[in-house]
């Protein structure tokens, strides 16, 4: 018999921001040249069936007889994309007047979802795990430098931002999602809840 995986979350900490994503503006501060994202190995197999629909959108992928080689192995035998002379990922592109994702507009071009495409830890951000031994989704330290991610102010609210519960949904199921909800509803602190089809 299987048993459920359980990750700890800081709900209380998930529910004091207000976060949606639109694009950063190409003025602002951008997660998408503030962090060093690694992917695993799967992610990049993924990533590297997707060269030819994200060069669409950032054509700077393309050289020569293929695409560029977007990928550094790092010590712990994750891989580090690569950034452009300005920090930004090689995935990122301006569109409209923000940073727009490269593969998230290939996966939306191809009819899938994002998260499909997209390393799992850009579609959590502004949430991430805190480092072991006590590992638990929170929200990122530094998340209230960017203008996607707002303190909702007054009394302790006891919901969490949609963009955040559909981050979840995405990544850890449909349950995963449905316990959060209710943890906040019911205003705990921190609550362990059961994830599915984790990536």
């Amino acid at each position: 018999m299987s048993r459920t995986k359980i990750i700890p979350v800081d709900v209380a900490v998930l529910a004091a921001v207000r976060h949606a994503c639109a694009g950063c503006g190409t003025k602002q501060a951008c997660c998408c040249a503030s962090f060093d994202v690694c992917v695993t190995r799967r992610e990049m197999r993924i990533i590297t069936g997707a060269m030819q629909v994200a060069a669409a959108f950032q054509p700077a992928l393309k050289i020569r007889g293929g695409f560029q080689n977007v990928f550094d192995e790092t010590d712990d035998g994750l891989f580090a994309l690569d950034t452009d002379a300005n920090g930004l990922c090689v995935f990122a592109y301006a569109s409209g007047g923000g940073i727009r994702c490269a593969l998230h507009s290939a996966a939306l071009l191809l009819g899938v979802s994002p998260v499909s495409l997209k390393p799992a830890v850009c579609v959590l951000w502004p949430m991430t795990f805190t480092d072991m031994p006590d590992s638990r989704l929170t929200i990122s330290e530094n998340a209230f430098d960017f203008d996607c991610c707002r303190k909702p102010g007054g009394k302790k609210r006891r919901t969490i931002a949609p963009a955040l519960l559909e981050s979840v949904a995405d990544l850890f199921g449909e349950g995963a999602k449905k316990a959060l909800v209710a943890a906040a509803k019911n205003g705990l602190r921190r609550a362990r809840i059961p994830v599915g089809g984790v990536r």
